[in-house]
């Protein structure tokens, strides 16, 4: 995930944060030629929902074809 990517994302809608993972999964080792590209993409964000006790955490999970179908997901578009 590049930098631009981090700023084309909104902040979580639950705890305002703006700490949001993408990461591509599913790569087959293709031998000499090394791992194919992602065969999806992940979208990860814990966010503290209590201030008090900060380890009764909450997440927000997406999966997905593209990046840009995450991140319109996660900005509240359709994808």
């Amino acid at each position: 995930m590049t930098d631009d990517t981090i700023k084309n994302l909104n902040p979580c809608p639950f705890c305002g944060s703006g700490v949001v993972t993408i990461e591509g999964k599913g790569q087959i080792w293709r031998g000499v030629k090394g791992y194919s590209a992602p065969q999806y993409y992940y979208l990860r964000h814990f966010c503290a929902k209590d201030t008090v006790d900060p380890f009764n955490t909450a997440s927000v999970e997406m999966r997905g074809r593209t990046e840009e179908d995450l991140i319109a997901r996660w900005n509240g578009g359709k994808a």
